[in-house]
């Protein structure tokens, strides 16, 4: 039986030239073209096949245009991720986000065997708490490593991977904006969909259910803030986050939806970015939605 990997007891992840950048945020606002930020993912790659190795655990590393990927997988099933990963960042480069895409950008992903490896290596960064996660975790960008990075386990379901690759790969892509939660899990949902069927989405409950839970300011003031993902219903908070995002790329050009985006903080929950566009508030435009009897994209 192979050792259980534990990522607390290795120290070798961060490269010394690093410090000061951590404490100022992080890799994530580096030019991934620099000597350094490419000096130090050829390190911490190193360092990280050593950890593998340390714990008794088997790894192999293949690299495409824009992909680092550390895995277990059978090298059949590796190319297959790889092809597909290439084929989702394509499809945010013909997308409104080409505006923000660095095309130089080099994204680590990592597949554990189970999920239980990949919570232990979260738990080297974040405390696991803190964060509402568990078993139930198909995989996450993780924002606080040594380098910004995409963090799945190898699912018996080959297709759970992939989708869920195909969402955490927006949060990478938006990792420079201070968005608020609605709008970065409505943009990962919305470019999941492009490529997986719309399971759990707003149309698949009762639409009546729908409307009594956003009929409460309570609610969608918790919603706003980021802090409704705990306590509402997934499907909720998820849908309604998609479907917003979805109204707005309808709504505005390209360039305004940009700028949308840069205007959206998460401190504020997107309110000054909507009122930058639109009339009236945000709260009153989500009630609004969700009156009873008005025709919306929500109804079956």
């Amino acid at each position: 039986m192979k050792a259980r990997l534990s990522f607390k007891s290795y120290k070798g992840f961060v490269h010394p030239e690093w410090n000061s950048y951590l404490k100022a945020g992080g890799l994530n606002h580096l030019d991934p073209r620099s000597s350094l930020v490419k000096e130090g993912l050829r390190v911490w790659a190193e360092r990280l096949k050593d950890a593998f190795r340390f714990s008794g655990n088997s790894v192999q590393v293949k690299k495409s245009k824009h992909f680092i990927v550390f895995s277990s997988l059978e090298s059949g099933e590796l190319a297959q991720l790889l092809k597909r990963a290439e084929e989702f960042y394509s499809q945010f480069m013909s997308s409104p986000l080409k505006e923000i895409i660095d095309e130089d950008l080099v994204i680590p992903l990592i597949l554990f065997r189970d999920k239980e490896l990949m919570l232990d290596y979260t738990e080297h960064y974040v405390d696991l708490k803190n964060q509402n996660l568990g078993l139930n975790t198909a995989g996450f960008f993780l924002t606080s490593a040594e380098y910004p990075q995409i963090i799945l386990h190898e699912n018996d379901d080959y297709y759970a991977i992939e989708r869920t690759l195909s969402h955490e790969l927006t949060h990478f892509i938006l990792r420079d904006f201070n968005l608020p939660v609605w709008i970065d899990e409505g943009l990962a949902m919305t470019f999941e969909h492009i490529h997986f069927p719309k399971e759990g989405s707003m149309n698949y409950f009762d639409i009546k259910e729908a409307e009594a839970t956003w009929a409460q300011r309570a609610n969608i003031k918790a919603f706003l803030n980021g802090k409704a993902w705990n306590f509402l219903r997934p499907k909720f908070t998820y849908g309604l986050s998609e479907s917003l995002v979805q109204l707005l790329l309808e709504d505005l050009t390209t360039k305004e939806f940009i700028n949308f985006l840069k205007i959206a903080n998460y401190q504020d929950g997107g309110r000054k970015a909507f009122s930058t566009f639109y009339e009236g508030n945000l709260e009153s435009y989500i009630v609004n939605l969700f009156k009873p009897g008005v025709e919306h994209m929500f109804a079956l």
